[in-house]
């Protein structure tokens, strides 16, 4: 839809995950509802809404996607890919979020009452009631997701499955950077950290997609993952293979290394993006 040129925020995100866990995700029509009434705003966007719901709501039956949950990416032909595609930009759509400055109205009683004038006039409004509040919670920002892809020989098998994902990302964040590379890894993440550092914000999620085969010094490895971590919030490092032995160095930097060779691994890490944005990674 954003690609559509409807503005959709974090606000209208949320309001449609509410939307549907009061709806029948199951049922198409009621799904379509929920999400039509929270997404859209003006007449305008209607149009963009509908193709973007046929494109996405029309799910390939779980016959074709289920048997390749567990299948390695190496293994996949042209049409596994194309069935596996979907899910992965579902997947994708999960964003890791941090704490905003910004306060939104709370669905219950909190801490933070507004002062002045809006709660004065909500007080009026009740008879002098003080208990008729609008209380105030912290709202939630994206973080920037900085995602870097090994796209050497090693990794030709697993390329093609990561850049899917990566591209799924880039269009459904506006705070996301993209890299890929080809040379030796630890000169690879040299020339990041070097020409374009500025561009990994503080609170960024970086992930590293690697098989972790380097034909440079180990320690230059390990120097430019420890200097890419101290940028970062949250070092993930992504591999299709087992940690090699040219990686220990540079393991003590990473905050999780997860594997990233099926479907299952891409969902494990979309469920490890969530728990960092409610806190509890």
């Amino acid at each position: 839809m954003r690609a559509g040129g409807v503005r959709i925020g974090v606000g209208e995100l949320l309001s449609a995950h509410r939307a549907l866990s009061a709806a029948d995700p199951v049922d198409r029509e009621s799904a379509y509802l929920a999400l039509r009434a929270t997404l859209c705003s003006r007449d305008d966007d209607l149009a963009a809404f509908d193709a973007a719901f046929a494109e996405w709501f029309v799910p390939a039956p779980l016959s074709d996607v289920e048997p390749l949950r567990e299948k390695d990416f190496g293994d996949y032909t042209d049409e596994d890919r194309r069935h596996a595609r979907r899910t992965m930009r579902g997947l994708a759509q999960v964003v890791p979020a941090q704490p905003s400055r910004r306060t939104h109205r709370a669905r219950r009683r909190g801490d933070r009452p507004p002062a002045g004038r809006l709660n004065l006039r909500a007080t009026l409004r009740s008879g002098g009631d003080p208990s008729d509040r609008h209380w105030r919670e912290p709202g939630q920002r994206p973080r920037q997701l900085v995602l870097v892809c090994d796209v050497s020989g090693s990794m030709e098998p697993y390329a093609r499955m990561l850049l899917a994902y990566m591209e799924a990302c880039v269009e459904a964040r506006r705070r996301v950077e993209a890299f890929v590379f080809r040379t030796c890894m630890g000169e690879a993440l040299a020339t990041l950290n070097g020409d374009h550092g500025r561009r990994v914000s503080p609170g960024a999620v970086v992930m590293l997609l690697s098989d972790g085969w380097d034909c440079g010094d180990p320690a230059q490895l390990e120097r430019e993952v420890g200097r890419l971590a101290s940028r970062s919030h949250r070092l993930i490092w992504l591999s299709p293979q087992p940690p090699r032995p040219g990686m220990q160095a540079a393991l003590p930097h990473v905050d999780e290394f997860m594997a990233a060779n099926s479907l299952a691994s891409m969902e494990e890490l979309a469920e490890a993006l969530d728990r960092l944005s409610m806190g509890r990674a």
